[in-house]
């Protein structure tokens, strides 16, 4: 009987500490029970996404290379030098007066607001 007795004695002082022990340490919790923990925050803070940086707006002036187009009334091929065109909007900009250069001399081409060069057939 005595046996017994301390049998179920040394079972009821081993058998709290099991769950105490795997609330401290081990597992896929934290590190230590405290809510505001500074690692598991820095942690967190490294893993978060940064945030996204609204889209650059477009440039004010943009420099238009060299381009050929073929005059629809004498089917030559004219040459519009390199220029700048200042945007006015995302659908319009503002081309200065050029000189295109052809077959049968200089030809002029008269400034105004167009749609970008990239979306025009003609300068």
């Amino acid at each position: 009987m005595k046996r017994l007795f301390v049998i179920l004695l040394v079972a009821a002082a081993l058998g709290p500490a099991g769950p105490a022990a795997a609330q401290i340490g081990a597992g896929g919790g934290p590190r230590y029970p405290y809510q505001s923990n500074p690692i598991d925050q820095a942690v967190r803070d490294a893993q978060r996404p940064l945030p996204r940086l609204p889209a650059a707006p477009p440039p004010a002036v943009r420099y238009v290379p060299e381009q050929r187009f073929v005059d629809p009334g004498t089917r030559n091929v004219i040459v519009v030098p390199g220029h700048e065109e200042r945007r006015l909007s995302d659908t319009q900009v503002t081309v200065p007066p050029l000189t295109g250069y052809g077959p049968g001399g200089p030809v002029a081409i008269p400034g105004g607001d167009r749609p970008p060069a990239d979306v025009r057939p003609t300068p």
